[in-house]
């Protein structure tokens, strides 16, 4: 892992706080509310448990490359995405 010194810790904490994220912990958290939310808590992963910013991406990637090989995953990506639309330039998607 990267160890950054003070001042990079602030200064990676102030530009995720520009971007909406109370910074590097709490950008963490969300992607961990997101892990949870396409259950990979169902894998026996614990996202309770602390983890970094590189841990939790992985964990993400590696649950995306498992669940699109699933026969049934382009149906579902299908009808998620007749339920939503997401614009550029908004901060969110719209049901």
């Amino acid at each position: 892992m990267t160890r950054l010194s003070k001042d990079d810790w602030n200064l990676l904490d102030d530009l995720l706080g520009r971007h909406g994220f109370g910074g590097y912990y709490d950008l963490v958290e969300c992607l961990k509310m997101v892990a949870g939310d396409l259950g990979i808590g169902m894998s026996g992963l614990d996202t309770s448990d602390n983890m970094s910013l590189p841990q939790i991406v992985q964990f993400l990637q590696d649950w995306a490359g498992l669940i699109t090989m699933d026969k049934e995953f382009t149906a579902i990506a299908e009808r998620c995405g007749q339920g939503s639309v997401i614009e550029r330039g908004t901060e969110g998607s719209k049901a």
